[in-house]
């Protein structure tokens, strides 16, 4: 791990794992704050998008957070070493939006609301700064420590000039359900770690 990265911040126990890394709780070694922060692993990123999305994952959260910073999840720090990219973020609430969805079943209108309009609010702010999220699902709609919304996951970004975009991104499949024999659904997730962050 970065050493700046140990020095900064406290590392802590895993709290999720994704296809190209791990996610850890952190503390910041000044303030005692809690973070969390994604660890990306360098080679696992073998497709040339995979690597180019990489690359510009930090800097479109960071454009995105400065449009629209109550909506969007914070980066407060980044760090490189020779195997891993560290991205330090809000530390969110374990549950994301389809969490939810599937617990509590369909929202009511005012609840649905109160999650909507923080999410059309960030998804627009990053519009008026020329950046497309392509990878809005409830999977990326974390809520940080007081309930609010938050999107999260700009590993799809990119950067548009009024033109538009091609190309095929965002997770293959976004979520497969199937019912258990009590009748329950659940998901396979096919991308990115657990929503105890942002990923």
């Amino acid at each position: 791990m970065s050493e700046g990265l140990k020095r900064d911040y406290q590392i802590g126990e895993e709290i999720g794992r994704g296809r190209f890394g791990r996610v850890y709780h952190c503390l910041s070694s000044v303030t005692g704050e809690a973070f969390a922060v994604k660890s990306i692993e360098k080679r696992a990123l073998t497709d040339p998008i995979d690597r180019e999305c990489l690359e510009k994952e930090a800097k479109l959260t960071q454009i995105a957070a400065s449009a629209s910073p109550d909506n969007v999840v914070q980066i407060h720090a980044v760090y490189e070493d020779e195997d891993d990219l560290h991205i330090v973020l809000d530390l969110c609430q374990p549950s994301d939006l389809f969490d939810r969805i599937s617990l509590h079943g369909p929202f009511p209108e005012a609840a649905a609301a109160a999650v909507f309009v923080p999410l059309m609010e960030a998804i627009a702010g990053c519009h008026r700064w020329g950046v497309a999220h392509r990878d809005v699902k409830p999977d990326n709609v974390l809520f940080d420590s007081r309930g609010r919304p938050r999107l999260s996951d700009f590993g799809s970004a990119d950067f548009f000039a009024g033109g538009a975009m091609s190309g095929i991104v965002g997770t293959r499949t976004t979520w497969r359900q199937r019912s258990s024999p009590g009748g329950t659904t659940t998901r396979r997730s096919t991308c990115g770690a657990p929503a105890s962050c942002s990923t």
